[in-house]
């Protein structure tokens, strides 16, 4: 009984004291505000001032850099090769090409070991012709890119 009599008293509250509670409760809420929004001032305030370790960052800007060089390098052999190898294949569609036996016969093709082979002929001549179909060009090649030298560290992270 004494139970449900407290309980009609805090049913019936002064409005004074609504009021006071009401204002109490504000003020906690604004000081709260007030000191989230100081903390996020002063995280923002160092993460703008602390300076930034690149030692990490310029170990790998520099092996990659060196990645970089030798790929350079290795395209430029590698279109200098393409190069070269299309010259000699143009050299050879230009060239007459015969080639004549001496005389003894090519050795005969694999087999079953078992099997008997047939004899050589005397004499052989083997001739190659290379058709020439007009004359057809092999294209040009581009002169191979310059090489690729990557700027240093500082001046890639001032950009």
């Amino acid at each position: 009984m004494v139970e449900e009599a407290r309980e009609q008293e805090d049913a019936v509250e002064p409005p004074e004291h609504a009021h006071a509670r009401l204002r109490k409760g504000d003020k906690l809420k604004s000081l709260a505000a007030l000191l989230t929004a100081g903390t996020a001032l002063l995280a923002a305030l160092g993460a703008f001032l602390k300076t930034f370790d690149h030692g990490v960052t310029e170990s790998a800007y520099n092996t990659l850099s060196e990645s970089i060089v030798k790929l350079s390098d290795q395209q430029r052999r590698t279109q200098e090769d393409v190069a070269m190898l299309r010259g000699y294949l143009d050299g050879l569609s230009h060239a007459p090409l015969a080639a004549t036996g001496s005389g003894a016969a090519p050795p005969p093709p694999i087999v079953d070991a078992g099997a008997p082979h047939p004899p050589p002929s005397a004499t052989t001549t083997i001739t190659f012709n290379i058709v020439d179909a007009g004359h057809a060009r092999v294209p040009v090649v581009a002169p191979p890119a310059p090489p690729v030298k990557p700027p240093p560290f500082a001046a890639a992270i001032s950009k």
